[in-house]
């Protein structure tokens, strides 16, 4: 793909990195509604390795999704917007995107108004509003903010904050509950930091789009292995990185699982190695093909707040569903407790449900706009 080509179409390969994510995200958010089990999954102690793997899997998808927000702001300035018009579509995006958190997810995943999640749409939306004034000064200072977020702020964990249970902090780096009057809670699960950072490095990445396709994924395959192995090689070291070291366990699978066992709020540099330099070389091996089997996800991944948005509400229907069919099921007595919740093999069975029907919607949707547009 050439540059005017670049500047007056989609690139798949990103299309399709975001929407496998988005596909894979989903596994997550089922398995937290559904699953009968009382214990994180990355709990050694407690977990099996299947469960350990199905969460560890979507450790991929937040870096992933973020770092292409930035990656996509940068193609949006070269397809014609001023910076003023970036940055007020930025503010207003960011704003969009923090109300949608507060206002709608958070009553759809817990059920309740009065608990306030502030995830990823969260942070997505106030790295959005802090990037509308980056995107004036020079990238080079950009990057090097990016860079001292994403791989200096480890140094926190050797480090004591008087005041890291304000609110302020906790913002910034440190996630925590705040009760406040009424009954309301709200829990900062993602901060600023170092989110802002792997968004504004994916804004600079975004520079390396302007290259001939072969020439950048070359680039993208070496720049993936390189954070990759770095990864191994810094997790290995078990000195600086992550604030839980990994350790010997008594099965050797449980030992690589704790070396994988990173942490993610707020994500440590190895977290973000792990899951970026993995995904990097990913959007490599895109640019110079993409397998045609991955091809479908492309459809999530061209409207991803859609998709977002979307798999929140079936995961609603189908707990609606369950809540009927176990219902009937017990001759009419109100479900309660554990007969709401299934073993992981119900988890993947209604992960793939509600994706097969996601699917259908937005291939629907695609055509109808492909009839009126030819129209």
């Amino acid at each position: 793909m050439n540059k005017s080509a670049l500047l007056t179409s989609r690139i798949e390969s990103i299309d399709c990195l975001r929407g496998i994510v988005a596909a894979i995200m989903t596994l997550d958010h089922v398995r937290g509604t559904i699953h009968n089990v009382g214990y994180a999954p990355t709990d050694l102690v407690h977990t099996s390795v299947i469960l350990f793997i199905t969460r560890w899997i979507t450790h991929f998808c937040a870096p992933i999704f973020v770092f292409l927000a930035g990656v996509s702001i940068y193609l949006s300035l070269k397809r014609g917007k001023t910076k003023k018009e970036m940055s007020k579509h930025l503010i207003n995006r960011g704003i969009k995107l923090i109300f949608l958190d507060i206002a709608f997810v958070s009553v759809v995943m817990t059920g309740s108004l009065g608990n306030i999640y502030l995830q990823v749409l969260w942070v997505i939306g106030l790295s959005m509003i802090i990037l509308a004034g980056l995107i004036w000064i020079k990238d080079t200072y950009v990057l090097a903010l990016g860079l001292i977020m994403v791989v200096g702020h480890n140094i926190f964990d050797f480090i004591s904050i008087k005041n890291s249970t304000s609110f302020i902090c906790s913002i910034l780096h440190y996630p925590q509950t705040f009760d406040l009057p009424m009954g309301i809670s709200i829990n900062i699960k993602y901060t600023l930091i170092p989110w802002l950072g792997v968004m504004a490095l994916g804004y600079v990445f975004g520079k390396l789009m302007n290259l001939e396709q072969e020439r950048r994924s070359k680039i993208f395959v070496k720049m993936g292995l390189v954070l990759t192995i770095g990864f191994f090689l810094l997790r290995g070291l078990n000195i600086y990185g992550d604030p839980n070291p990994w350790n010997i366990q008594k099965k050797y699978v449980f030992t690589v699982l704790s070396f994988l066992n990173t942490q993610k709020y707020p994500p440590s540099l190895s977290y973000l190695l792990m899951t970026l330099g993995p995904g990097i070389l990913t959007l490599g091996i895109f640019e110079k093909k993409l397998p045609n089997i991955m091809r479908p996800f492309m459809v999530f991944g061209r409207e991803p707040l859609r998709y977002y948005t979307l798999h929140m509400m079936m995961i609603g229907i189908f707990m609606g569903l369950n809540v009927v069919l176990v219902f009937i099921l017990s001759n009419g007595n109100m479900p309660t407790g554990n007969h709401l919740y299934h073993s992981l093999p119900i988890v993947y069975l209604e992960w793939v449900l509600i994706v097969g029907v996601l699917y259908f919607i937005f291939v629907k949707k695609e055509r109808k706009s492909s009839l009126k547009y030819k129209k």
